[in-house]
């Protein structure tokens, strides 16, 4: 996994930091039920709320909305 939180994000090396945790940590979460590909994570919203649970979902349903568009791609 790679992570790209740099400064245009946030300023703050702090909110930077705790950003990447929170990111490290959901996708950790959620290795077992990945595909085995390389994958790089850049958040770019600056308001959001950047919690575990809602990152882990957030990145739950970009996987699930990955493998719909590769099961097409595979068919074809």
């Amino acid at each position: 996994m790679g992570l790209s939180v740099g400064r245009k994000f946030n300023s703050s090396a702090v909110a930077r930091n705790r950003v990447r945790r929170v990111l490290v940590e959901a996708f950790r979460l959620q290795r077992s039920r990945l595909p085995h590909f390389d994958f790089i994570l850049i958040p770019v919203a600056k308001n959001q709320n950047y919690r575990t649970p809602e990152v882990r979902a957030e990145l739950k349903r970009l996987l699930q909305k990955l493998s719909g568009r590769w099961a097409e791609d595979s068919t074809t």
